[in-house]
């Protein structure tokens, strides 16, 4: 069974809203949903952004900006942006809340059919996770409120992970809070996100 969804007027709409271009010929497209971002924690072991959780109101954020027509974002692999010509585009995203309290980004993003093997490779699972490249307008200690990107933090504060309250991130539940959107760079195919 095909893991590509079939393109109906309402998705071709979407497509061409989401890059511009009301006349563009979407046959050759192959779309597919997946689950961008939760509010989960994040898996990103040894760095500061291990447990990290991006807020609610930044994933609606993110929903907005590519729900606004010409807003598509590349489709890279393995962050590979600045390396390699985008491979697709994320172009529809929304906001959905889980029975479990967390928040999810949905979206869709299509790959052109002639990328065979990659379409082969999506519709067959052995590529099944998706990672966003992403910038927030704070990163905030969960204990404290200190913003780790913000004037006052240092790059001590950053490498070390710890605020110049003493609250280290990993320690005691604490963990960073992104806040708002600054900017989506990309959305990359990958082995593993770190988003549940």
């Amino acid at each position: 069974m095909p893991k590509s969804l079939v393109i109906t007027p309402h998705i071709a709409s979407q497509i061409r809203a989401g890059v511009g271009d009301d006349n563009l010929d979407v046959s050759n497209f192959a779309v597919f949903e997946a689950v961008f971002l939760s509010t989960k924690p994040l898996n990103k072991r040894g760095s500061i952004f291990q447990g990290a959780r991006v807020s609610r109101a930044t994933l609606g954020e993110m929903a907005a900006h590519l729900n606004t027509p010409g807003n598509a974002i590349h489709l890279h692999t393995l962050h590979q942006q600045g390396d390699e010509l985008p491979v697709g585009r994320a172009f529809f995203a929304q906001v959905e809340d889980l029975p479990d309290g967390n928040s999810q980004l949905r979206g869709l993003f299509y790959v052109p059919r002639d990328k065979t093997d990659l379409v082969a490779s999506l519709e067959q699972s052995v590529i099944d996770e998706v990672s966003v490249g992403l910038r927030t307008k704070q990163m905030l200690c969960s204990t404290c409120g200190f913003d780790f990107g913000g004037p006052d933090a240092s790059f001590q504060n950053f490498w070390e992970q710890t605020c110049p309250e003493g609250h280290t991130i990993g320690v005691d539940g604490t963990h960073l809070q992104m806040e708002g959107l600054d900017q989506w760079l990309e959305l990359s195919l990958v082995s593993r996100g770190a988003s549940p």
